[in-house]
């Protein structure tokens, strides 16, 4: 993987943030893979979860590898053009509260297609829990699930949209953003797997 700003690796541990303040990363597999279908899986866990979050994203933006975006609120991803994320946000900077939210995000802009709340399901993002992320695309919709592993709730969401048209083609790098801003997280991928064609 190419890892940028505070991305580091800890074993075999993918280490977004690591609780400083305006952190920013990003991680990205090292060769474009085809996305016009896929299903990916990652396990991850948020040992402190104060803000802001994380994406999963796929994207064909200028910088390619060297692509990130701000700190805070910009989850690492704001600003990486030809792009699409699933995001995972643990603050809400408006509300000035602590959120467990997802939605899908688009061309570098963090004012969402669809925002959602996955409190009511049971899934937090400040258990420290770890927690599993499957999220697949079919060509015309995304589907994302996200399951407690100690708990076992259980949260899903389908998105409408294809991949391919918003990213420009059918291939793309895949990879992680995150950041932190005046509060801080410890941001951990603990496993990851990418299949192209599921």
């Amino acid at each position: 993987m190419i890892l940028n700003g505070s991305a580091k690796l800890s074993g075999s541990t993918l280490v977004l943030t690591s609780g400083g303040n305006a952190q920013i990363s990003t991680a990205w597999l090292a060769n474009k893979v085809s996305v016009g279908t896929f299903s990916t899986d990652f396990d991850f866990q948020l040992p402190s979860s104060g803000g802001d979050g994380f994406t999963f994203t796929l994207q064909n933006a200028p910088k390619g590898l060297n692509a990130m975006g701000g700190n805070g609120e910009a989850l690492g991803y704001a600003g990486i053009t030809k792009s699409i994320a699933i995001k995972f946000v643990l603050y809400d900077d408006t509300a000035k509260a602590a959120i467990s939210q997802t939605g899908i995000l688009a061309n570098g802009t963090t004012s969402p297609t669809v925002s959602v709340d996955m409190a009511s399901s049971g899934i937090s993002l400040h258990t420290g829990h770890v927690l599993h992320a499957h999220i697949s695309s079919d060509g015309n919709n995304l589907t994302e699930t996200v399951t407690d592993a100690t708990t076992g709730a259980s949260f899903t969401h389908t998105y409408a949209g294809s991949v391919a048209s918003v990213l420009g083609t059918s291939t793309a790098y895949v990879g992680f953003t995150a950041s932190t801003g005046g509060f801080t997280a410890v941001q951990n991928i603990l496993s990851w797997t990418f299949t192209s064609g599921q």
